[in-house]
């Protein structure tokens, strides 16, 4: 299996340290200097991004052999939507299926597309054959983020009918709670 290490130089004008992560690579001033790799056991390199380089071919070729970020983001972002959901939404059976399904699978597609999206702009040349135009990467990303969400609430609607034991974040006592109110 191949193996790639990397370490990034950055430079801001906060101390990481003092302002934490977020609000350091947040920051306008935040701009990465320089990448560093190893790939298996070959000499580590030095990716030059101040100097203007494009990306070194090793580099996205072993990027690309190693993509499993291309299944941890989505899974990290669903995983982000349904707790955000889960603590801030009501505890009713529409609100789990639409959110948890429908809601959390469409951004799960969005969020790392405009990821990916932003990146490949940003540092991926024309010539290593990936499209360049704007409308190609939205059409498709409407196409399956649509398609992701429908699939994923339907099929969580199905297990909360069928199988609500096969689904971890479902519990009959807090959803079906008797919301039954008497009429005056």
């Amino acid at each position: 299996m191949l193996k790639l290490k990397i370490d990034t130089e950055t430079y801001s004008e906060l101390d990481i340290t003092k302002v934490g992560g977020f609000k350091y690579t947040a920051h306008k001033s935040t701009r990465p200097l320089c990448l560093s790799y190893k790939i298996d056991d070959e000499p580590t390199q030095l990716w030059d991004i101040r100097a203007g380089e494009t990306v070194p071919p090793d580099l996205y070729e072993a990027a690309i052999a190693c993509s499993s970020g291309l299944g941890v983001l989505p899974a990290m972002c669903a995983c982000g939507v349904m707790r955000l959901i889960g603590g801030c939404l009501p505890k009713h059976l529409f609100v789990f299926i639409f959110g948890h399904g429908y809601v959390a699978g469409v951004l799960s597609v969005i969020v790392p597309a405009v990821c990916l999206m932003i990146w490949h702009q940003a540092f991926w040349p024309p010539e290593m054959g990936l499209s360049m135009d704007l409308v190609d990467w939205f059409v498709t990303l409407v196409i399956l983020s649509f398609t992701e969400g429908s699939l994923s609430g339907m099929l969580l609607a199905v297990f909360v009918i069928y199988r609500p034991d096969w689904v971890p974040r479902f519990s009959d006592q807090e959803y079906l709670k008797d919301q039954s109110t008497k009429m005056p």
